[in-house]
């Protein structure tokens, strides 16, 4: 197993709005805590956090050291993110026990070309991740699937097919939910035009009952 990546911390005292002065520090304000772990206010270092964010992503272990104690195991479990900056304003770190199995979200790579493309078909990417539990240290960095073998219109891979060892990890989904589908051009056109009326036929409905109810108390 790869060496974890390493993430320094340090106990916080600032709270509230006080914490701007942190980010102002280039610093980020950060809540770690977990199964039987009294929750406890840290802050991180923002250009060694997105660093270490990059390397392990939200579903590998991370080795955090608090204050220069011995490292504990967390998963990058939350990060709010500033919608025009696009940098952490804050994160949660989950603290994980490495003998008790957890569920996390895992992303799917799709690798390969479908054959299909050549031929003017839509290969649907259905799934983007799934949600696997196992043992903290079992945790897969990402699901891939192959999608070259694809041709036909029909053609699908599902959650049963996901290549993962099962004896270390179990999807927490349908085994028939697909992931990825081979659809006709036309098929797709009429999905969309259905998922554009509906909205439009919902608010038609409020607005017949509305007259309905007003004719029915002029009557009154």
């Amino acid at each position: 197993m790869a060496d974890r990546a390493v993430l320094d911390a340090r106990p916080r005292t600032l709270l509230g709005k006080r914490v701007k002065r942190l980010r102002r520090e280039g610093r980020i304000p950060a809540t770690v805590y977990g199964h039987d772990v009294e929750p406890q206010s840290i802050d991180v270092d923002a250009r060694s956090f997105r660093r270490v964010h990059s390397q392990a992503g939200d579903n590998q272990l991370v080795d955090l050291v608090l204050d220069g104690q011995r490292p504990r195991p967390v998963l990058i479990h939350t990060t709010q993110v500033d919608p025009r900056r696009h940098t952490a304003m804050h994160v949660e770190f989950y603290q994980a026990n490495l003998r008790e199995k957890l569920t996390a979200r895992i992303p799917i790579h799709f690798v390969g070309e479908s054959p299909a493309v050549r031929h003017g078909l839509m290969v649907l990417h259905i799934l983007d991740g799934v949600d696997v539990e196992c043992l903290p240290t079992d945790l897969p960095p990402h699901i891939e699937v192959d999608v070259s073998g694809l041709e036909e219109v029909g053609s699908a891979i599902h959650v049963r097919d996901l290549q993962l060892d099962r004896e270390l990890c179990s999807v927490k989904i349908d085994p028939d939910e697909t992931v990825v589908l081979i659809a006709a051009p036309q098929v797709v056109r009429e999905e969309e035009e259905a998922a554009e009326e509906a909205p439009a036929a919902a608010a038609e409905a409020p607005q017949g009952e509305e007259a309905s109810s007003e004719e029915t108390s002029g009557e009154s």
